[in-house]
């Protein structure tokens, strides 16, 4: 069936019935702005609100499986094209999701100050033994020193089984909380394999 649209007036087909727009975007630009005070509501009511973990991973798993269209895609890349934040708002960002306020947070594990172990000498020796190597992308270490990790995330455990020495950016990549019992088990089977030689 051939309509005309009735906001940029050109014939388009289509299968709807009630349909007199060709498009979203003649069906938007021709539609009422939405009045300030409904926009005050709806802003009111979406303060304080709290995520649930248990919502956020309903609203994860809802999301496996769906890819938006190639032209969904490139609208939104242009969508974000020129569009930048000044650095006071990112500041501002920054710091509403510091401590207790990010998601990541885990009350306070990482102010946790270190055992009386963890010393230089002790970090020198796992380094010369690793042959100053990374042991998941075999970089070489270079004038910034490479970091020395522990396997079982317990960083009061400082015995020489449990660490291992990564470049930054592998040791970034393990610190991820959702992956952290595979990078585990990746490292217990590589000291497996590199015991003989090694340790």
């Amino acid at each position: 069936m051939i309509k005309t649209c009735k906001n940029c007036l050109q014939n388009f087909s289509t299968r709807r019935r009630g349909q007199i727009y060709c498009s979203k975007k003649c069906f938007f630009s021709n539609r009422p702005p939405c009045p300030e005070e409904t926009k005050k509501k709806i802003s009111e009511s979406e303060k304080g609100k709290i995520i649930t973990e248990e919502v956020r991973k309903r609203m994860s798993l809802g999301q496996i499986g769906k890819k938006h269209s190639l032209a969904t895609r490139i609208k939104m890349s242009q969508s974000q094209k020129g569009h930048h934040t000044s650095y006071e708002t990112r500041q501002k960002i920054a710091q509403s999701k510091l401590g207790a306020k990010s998601h990541f947070w885990k009350g306070g594990k990482n102010l946790e100050p270190y055992p009386m172990e963890w010393k230089r000498s002790l970090k020198r020796a796992i380094r010369e033994r690793d042959h100053y190597m990374c042991q998941i992308c075999n970089a070489l270490q270079d004038d910034k020193g490479f970091h020395v990790h522990h396997i079982d995330y317990d960083k009061m455990n400082c015995d020489p089984e449990n660490l291992i020495l990564l470049c930054p950016s592998c040791h970034s990549k393990t610190n991820v909380i959702a992956s952290r019992e595979s990078w585990k088990q990746y490292f217990i089977q590589l000291k497996q394999i590199k015991k003989p030689n090694n340790y």
